[in-house]
């Protein structure tokens, strides 16, 4: 039986680190000895996981450059690493290529690196890609367009398509509110507060049907600041909360009357298979490949307010058999994204 490790950069608590913290999790469940390594102690505990941990404290370069390597050289090569970040990936691919790295390596990209990077930066990731990602047994590609991207670059490289696997977090009844609130329709979305979430245009797309609904922004980052100035000058005070973090946004997701993922650009939002799982009632921008073929979601283009608005409106309209038709769809779709299928995909692939 082939001991897992899973390295990741530290316990943020991000799409692909729920995905591969989930995937260990499972793994360790039906028996495997399984590893989680985090190359920094900043953020943790992260998403949490029951099995065998190693933390790094200090620099996660540092521990990435040195400790990383060192690490690798223990294992056998019957051992599986696998990785999602992409420096992390190429830097793994070419401990791989000087020999330090024995083991099978499976590298998981979560993000379309060539159209985020710019200038030197692209530059580089390609060259990182056509140098060191040919030495991985496998690179699983979470969309198509990632899939292509990869591809595109070398006809060495071993990538499949392999969407993210889902597995529902428990479900709970614990929402906090202003009371108030509980007499209002609820606009319910969440993830960091970062540029790219675009929750500024959620906001102004919120604007016209304030007087008649409640938007609630689940997540904590660097633009709170921002986004509440954003609010003050909408004149929307009282009528939009960012709540900050919360450990399960299920309950929240299952009160709304409409979940919106307004993202300018992702990989793929896995938040958006937890508002699937809890509700019917969803809007998503196009933001990633992969979410104009999802069953029961009103899409609408990104980086436009009327458009956001537009889809929401739609959404706040549907009727008691529209919604129930559109669950029904979606948790049909996500009965197809077990992390049991999605391990099995990468051991006939990889192995």
């Amino acid at each position: 039986m082939s001991d897992v490790f899973v390295i990741l950069p530290n316990g943020a608590k991000g799409g692909a680190e729920r995905v591969l913290t989930g995937l260990i999790q499972n793994l360790h469940d039906n028996g495997k000895n399984c590893t989680l390594i985090y190359l920094s102690d900043e953020q943790l505990p992260g998403f949490g996981f029951s099995g065998k941990v190693e933390v790094k404290k200090g620099s996660f370069l540092i521990n990435l450059i040195i400790f990383l390597p060192l690490r690798l050289a223990k294992l056998n090569k019957n051992a599986i690493v696998i990785s999602s970040q992409f420096y992390i990936n190429v830097w793994v691919g070419f401990l791989k290529n000087i020999g330090i790295c024995r083991a099978k390596t499976i590298a998981r990209e979560s993000t379309r690196i060539f159209i985020r990077y710019r200038g030197w930066r692209k530059w580089m990731a390609e060259l990182g890609v056509r140098m060191f990602y040919k030495q991985h047994n496998l690179i699983v590609a979470q969309t198509n367009a990632m899939a292509r991207d990869i591809s595109s670059l070398s006809n060495e490289l071993h990538v499949i398509h392999l969407p993210n696997p889902f597995e529902p977090l428990k479900h709970t009844n614990q929402i906090d509110l202003p009371k108030s609130w509980y007499d209002f329709p609820l606009i319910v979305a969440a993830g960091r507060l970062i540029p790219i979430k675009r929750f500024d245009l959620l906001i102004k797309a919120f604007s016209p049907i304030s007087e008649r609904a409640k938007l609630l922004i689940l997540g904590e980052g660097p633009e709170r600041t921002k986004l509440e100035d954003l609010i003050l000058s909408e004149n929307l005070k009282g009528k939009v909360l960012l709540k900050g973090e919360v450990k399960n946004p299920i309950a929240y997701f299952d009160r709304a009357a409409c979940c919106v993922v307004s993202s300018e650009l992702e990989g793929f939002p896995n938040v958006l298979l937890e508002m699937m799982y809890s509700n019917g009632a969803i809007v998503s921008t196009l933001c990633a490949d992969g979410i104009a073929k999802l069953p029961g979601v009103v899409k609408c283009k990104p980086n436009n307010v009327s458009a956001l608005e537009m889809a929401i409106n739609t959404v706040l309209s549907l009727s008691n058999n529209e919604l129930k038709k559109n669950r029904d769809e979606m948790l049909k779709h996500l009965g197809s994204r077990t992390f049991q299928k999605y391990w099995e995909n990468i051991l006939i692939n990889a192995i």
